[in-house]
């Protein structure tokens, strides 16, 4: 049966029930992040371990092989992110380690879509209709075109490890008891719950989803405590579905063709073990798990969050036509698709961004949640950018933007993997 109301919520007081024990013990390992030096003179792309020596692509990949299961984290518009896992899966396949290559991208409902890809009636260009990437993910294709490309050469084959929207907003709203007769197949028995470190971890994810802006942009409205506690609890529900339906398909996946999985999920779903790698020592017990997350760049790093990391800048591809970049001098626009509404509206690379619908410009996330607020008032997205000196004000139109996560057409991913599409 599933967890719902009160017996979740035991559940996590708790802890942890009697028969995830032998989990807990093979996660006690994971300690609490501990900040530590940054390796020096890493480029993009470039790997090293949590005691921030250098490692080679071919040492990285050896490593991986040794593995049951590679979870390669990513925030899903990195392009960068993507490029160094088709490198891993390639060098994997070099040492003749074909992995299966698990997406959390595809529900495993399309898994006789991937099995047609698999058999080369599929090509790379025609996987994104096939599949429908666009309605059951939304982050664009070309980004996660390099994966595919190395996955079709290596010939590793693909699995789904996702659960469809209606899946998890049915689970979100009632447990596994609300789910449709037919959908319940595609649900995991039990939901295996966050870890009790992990729960504080969560709970500011979804503080940040609460915050004013990121909802119709205006200051949010009182909410009562029954029904944070509901939103809380929903929350946690939706994430632990997620994490413990995508350690099932790859548990199946790992049976099924008697090789590794590599994994492609959000950094939220691999860091610090809590995720993805927990539910499988609940149901692969005494399986090898190897994590490897991307590292931004800055002064410091979280040896304690994986086994491995690779430097990959923090940037964002927009569905409006630009990519973005985050680092020291701000967040700067790194290039401009022609044709686009970004071009259009004439950004150029090199602008610096100051504003977003009047908000200074702190971090990615401001882009989304001006977005948001633009969408919802039906109004040009009013960008302030500084290029050569001087300040412009530029306006992209957001017409026709919507489709991908929620109801922003911009949504940048959480650098903590946020909520799954569908949680809210």
């Amino acid at each position: 049966m599933g967890l719902a109301g009160p017996a979740w919520t035991a559940i996590l007081r708790m802890g942890a029930a009697v028969v995830l024990a032998a989990a807990l013990c093979a996660c006690a390992a994971v300690r609490p992040p501990e900040l530590a030096a940054p390796p020096a003179d890493v480029r993009p792309g470039e790997a090293f371990d949590a005691a921030a020596r250098p490692l080679g692509l071919d040492a990285l990949a050896r490593r991986a092989a040794g593995a049951d299961y590679i979870l390669l984290g990513e925030s899903h518009a990195s392009a960068c992110d993507h490029r160094v896992q088709a490198d891993v899966l390639a060098a994997m396949a070099a040492l003749g380690a074909v992995p299966v290559l698990g997406l959390e991208m595809v529900p495993a409902e399309r898994q006789p879509v991937l099995d047609r890809f698999n058999a080369g009636e599929i090509d790379v260009d025609g996987l994104a209709g096939a599949v429908d990437w666009k309605g059951v993910w939304g982050h664009p294709y070309a980004a996660y075109r390099p994966v595919f490309e190395a996955a079709r050469r290596a010939g590793a084959p693909l699995a789904g490890l996702n659960v469809p929207r209606r899946v998890v907003r049915a689970v979100g709203e009632g447990g596994l008891e609300a789910l449709a007769p037919e959908d319940r197949a595609l649900a995991p028995e039990t939901i295996i719950p966050p870890a009790p470190e992990q729960v504080a971890d969560l709970e500011r994810v979804l503080a940040r989803h609460a915050m004013p802006g990121h909802g119709d942009g205006e200051a949010a409205a009182p909410v009562s405590p029954s029904a944070q506690a509901e939103r809380r609890e929903r929350f946690l529900r939706v994430q632990a579905l997620w994490d413990t339906a995508m350690a099932r398909a790859a548990v199946a996946a790992r049976r099924a063709q008697g090789r590794p999985v590599l994994i492609l999920a959000g950094v939220g779903h691999v860091e610090n073990g809590w995720g993805i790698a927990r539910r499988l020592h609940v149901l692969d017990p005494g399986a090898r798990v190897f994590s490897v997350l991307p590292w931004r760049g800055g002064e410091s790093f979280e040896p304690a969050g994986a086994d491995a990391f690779f430097l990959c800048p923090a940037t964002h591809t927009s569905r409006l036509g630009f990519v973005l970049q985050e680092g020291d001098g701000g967040v700067t626009v790194a290039d401009v698709a022609p044709d686009t509404r970004a071009a259009r509206a004439g950004f150029l690379p090199g602008d610096i961004l100051l504003a977003v619908m009047g908000e200074p410009v702190v971090d990615l996330w401001v882009l989304h949640k001006g977005a948001l607020k633009a969408g919802r008032a039906g109004v040009p997205l009013a960008i302030t950018v500084e290029r050569d000196g001087r300040i412009l004000e530029l306006a992209v139109p957001l017409t026709g933007a919507g489709g991908g996560r929620g109801d922003s057409p911009d949504a940048p991913s959480e650098p903590s993997g946020a909520a799954p599409q569908g949680a809210e």
